[in-house]
């Protein structure tokens, strides 16, 4: 009898779920990335109702068909200190509760109301892959809020996506059951990145020079520096080449001093931020994308860049190394290593044709795996499952 009414259940979610149309609460510290706006708005295209909650955000997106509502904060800690839960949540309006990121307090609360007072399942999506944190403070206070606040969380939630391997690993050390946990990568849309002509670079060209760019902060973490080096060996061979830096950051000043003292004033151009929906524009008049990082979890840029059809040269770390596939969307490097990367510049400045081929088999990877419509019914199937399994947890 047990069975037979679970199955029910089961063909009940799977048949009515276009009619019923999942109503999601979202939360998250901040609603300000584009991963996270490209995966909201993939949702509701296919029918999901969603309701965000998170510390306000000056780069916050309003999307059709996602209600924000924010929380109130305590100064610049936003994200670890709320105020409070405002009244007008009501869990019970709510088939499914998606948190991002274990830590935070808001994401706590949420977490807490839910178990204590209704029987709304909760999946959580983590982001954090227990990379060592460079400034002191934070790295400690992190430290504090993954034992009191993350371990919490993480035990009261029904299942899990990882983000990469190492973001599962980290989730079982939290005390998450392996057996609930899915690995989703970012998506990407691939109609606003996709491969076209570009002249956004043409200006800053003199001859008929190979493009390498770079998308991101200009933090330490990033491994600019090593970038800038290895340009130089690049031009000593008397290759020629330009590297585009979009991006802002704590390390802009120093880079500029290095590369002026490097006399690569001429070859390494900074262009600042660019709005998000420029970028294609960019990505496309690029000839590859190079990511020098030292830490970097899930970069998006990656995605954005192989699904206009460009290869990618990155270094071994993180979801970088998840996502290029070594000799045959890009080339991997070790972290750090000036000389190495080099190496692999030179070959796509001599050797068009790797460029071209590793261009089309990033797009080819990008529409089988991480293209939008593929990732967000994976979220949609991982939701009908925790549903079918459990309706109404109690």
């Amino acid at each position: 009898m047990f069975f037979r009414f679970t199955s029910e259940l089961r063909k009940y979610y799977k048949l009515n779920r276009s009619e019923k149309n999942l109503k999601i609460l979202m939360v998250y510290p901040y609603f300000d990335h584009p991963s996270s706006h490209t995966l909201c708005k993939g949702l509701v295209e296919r029918g999901c109702k969603l309701t965000i909650f998170c510390c306000p955000h000056k780069n916050e997106k309003n999307l059709e068909g996602v209600e924000i509502i924010h929380t109130p904060y305590l100064f610049k800690l936003r994200p670890y200190f709320p105020i409070s839960i405002p009244k007008v949540l009501s869990f019970e309006d709510f088939d499914i509760l998606h948190l991002h990121e274990d830590y935070q307090l808001n994401t706590f609360y949420c977490s807490f109301l839910s178990r204590t007072r209704t029987s709304i399942p909760m999946i959580l999506t983590e982001h954090y892959d227990g990379y060592t944190i460079e400034n002191i403070g934070w790295r400690l206070l992190r430290s504090l809020t993954n034992t009191f606040i993350g371990k919490n969380v993480v035990r009261g939630c029904d299942r899990y996506i990882a983000q990469t391997t190492k973001s599962r690993e980290y989730l079982i050390n939290q005390g998450a059951e392996p057996k609930f946990i899915d690995i989703l990568y970012h998506s990407v849309d691939t109609r606003l990145f996709t491969p076209r002509r570009s002249n956004a670079l043409n200006k800053y060209l003199s001859d008929d020079e190979i493009k390498f760019l770079f998308v991101g902060r200009l933090e330490k973490s990033k491994g600019i520096h090593c970038l800038v080096h290895a340009m130089k060996y690049v031009l000593q061979s008397g290759l020629n080449a330009k590297l585009f830096i979009i991006g802002k950051g704590s390390e802009e000043r120093s880079l500029k001093t290095l590369i002026s003292s490097l006399n690569l004033t001429d070859s390494i151009i900074f262009l600042g931020n660019i709005p998000y929906e420029s970028l294609p524009e960019f990505y496309n008049a690029c000839d590859a994308l190079i990511l020098p990082s030292l830490i970097d979890p899930s970069p998006s840029v990656i995605l954005e860049a192989m699904a206009c059809g460009k290869p990618i040269i990155g270094s071994k770390v993180g979801g970088i190394e998840e996502v290029l596939v070594d000799r045959e969307t890009g080339y991997l490097f070790n972290p750090n290593n000036n000389k190495e990367l080099s190496l692999l510049l030179r070959k796509f400045v001599k050797s068009p044709e790797i460029i071209q081929q590793f261009g089309k088999n990033s797009r080819k990877r990008i529409e089988e795996v991480y293209a939008l419509d593929k990732i967000s019914e994976k979220h949609i199937k991982i939701y009908e499952k925790v549903l079918a399994k459990n309706p109404k947890r109690k």
